[in-house]
């Protein structure tokens, strides 16, 4: 808030000033200090940017199949355009395994088998590899989904 004069974008503990500008686009990781003046007084920040380019997956943390209203009635994932060789295993408490698509625009509508599941949370795994660093391999993230009536 308020209207400020200068603008100086350095990384903490150095002297050497990279932009002067309101906004600093920031290509490399690395701790970043923003000084900004009015012209009687000043205030300084930290950023901290991280070099984190892992896709993540998106997804609901519930659903609820079968409901009258006609929303929220399958679980499904958010695409991510980053992302190739997709796959999603969902398990009951027990450990079967209820659920799987190498589709990442599946819909699950909460059946195992042609019957309804109970209530109840569903751990599940996705596995996929980032176009952005195919190197890396593949990447594994866990969750859970609760299936609502």
């Amino acid at each position: 808030p308020g209207t400020f004069s200068s603008y100086e974008w350095r990384f903490i503990n150095e002297d050497a000033i990279l932009s002067t500008e309101r906004l600093y686009e920031v290509m490399d990781a690395g701790v970043y200090e923003v000084t900004i003046s009015n012209g009687l007084t000043c205030t300084r920040d930290i950023i901290e940017i991280l070099d984190d380019c892992d896709p993540i997956i998106y997804a609901p943390n519930a659903f609820t199949p079968d409901s009258s209203s006609g929303l929220n009635d399958t679980f499904t994932v958010f695409p991510n355009p980053y992302v190739t060789d997709f796959q999603i295993f969902i398990f009951s408490r027990q450990g079967e395994m209820v659920f799987q698509s190498t589709d990442m625009n599946f819909e699950w509508n909460g059946t195992y088998r042609g019957g309804l599941l109970q209530m109840g949370t569903y751990a599940y795994i996705m596995r996929y590899k980032s176009t952005l660093d195919l190197e890396r391999g593949v990447i594994e993230q866990h969750g859970g989904v609760l299936l609502m009536r």
